[in-house]
């Protein structure tokens, strides 16, 4: 009977060790940084015009990577949402140690060490009063974009290239109910206004300081092992839901 009990206890420990939430470092180079930088509190920024924020079933894409970051990883992290352009210049004066959602850009590279990817975005062009089938059709229209985004970027080269007669004004924010011609990305359209696909986005990322290479290989292991597919599942939720909102 003792060994019996003895037996089951054994079983119950390594069922919980197995099934335990808690990332297991790969080797003990990972094990000894963990252990150091876990002693150091950590700030992650994230964007206050994106659709991070919002909440499918309970949950975000910003609770999700807070999930992996504290929960899995262990790690000591304060998180802040203040505007993007803000946030952006603080990770470059390294006062943010780790941005969500970032895309790729050559200026970013100086500073950034990036995860693998998260999520892909096309750039659309919508236009609520105007018929626009072609990238020519953009002449003399007015389009809304956000302030200090990969959007903006994105929309100055498509001027530059095509040598296009139009203004655009850099807003902090896009109203899709007042606005009636804006970029956005695809995964924000609400509704089925005229809408042009200006070109695809370089995949966002989670980036973290340069001077941090071991915790990106270690935010690499954990989204292979479990946060991509976490992510990916919600996004298509999110797709389903914008889906059933339009069609009601």
């Amino acid at each position: 009977m003792q060994k019996f009990k003895v037996l089951v206890m054994y079983i119950l420990i390594c069922t919980y060790i197995l099934s335990s939430e808690i990332y297991s470092p790969r080797n003990d180079s990972e094990e000894k940084f963990l252990q150091n930088i876990r002693k150091k509190q950590l700030i992650v920024g994230g964007k206050s015009n994106y659709f991070n924020g919002e909440k499918i079933d309970g949950e975000s894409l910003d609770s999700i990577t807070e999930e992996m970051l504290t929960n899995y990883l262990g790690l000591n992290v304060k998180f802040e949402t203040k505007s993007w352009k803000i946030e952006k210049e603080k990770f470059k004066n390294k006062e943010i140690d780790i941005l969500t959602y970032l895309t790729y850009t050559e200026d970013f590279e100086k500073y950034a060490l990036f995860s693998t990817s998260i999520l892909s975005e096309n750039l659309i062009l919508v236009s609520k009063d105007k018929s626009i089938n072609t990238i020519q059709d953009l002449n003399r229209v007015t389009i809304n974009v956000v302030e200090g985004t990969i959007y903006e970027k994105f929309l100055k080269r498509l001027i530059q290239k095509n040598n296009l007669d139009l203004k655009y004004i850099s807003v902090e924010k896009i109203d899709q109910n007042n606005m009636d011609t804006y970029v956005i990305s695809n995964l924000n359209i609400i509704g089925n206004n005229n809408k042009l696909k200006l070109g695809r986005l370089p995949e966002a990322s989670i980036a973290v300081l340069k001077e941090y290479p071991e915790l990106l290989a270690i935010i690499n292991n954990a989204l292979e092992e479990k946060y991509s597919k976490k992510i990916n599942d919600w996004l298509e939720k999110r797709k389903e839901k914008n889906i059933q909102n339009f069609n009601k």
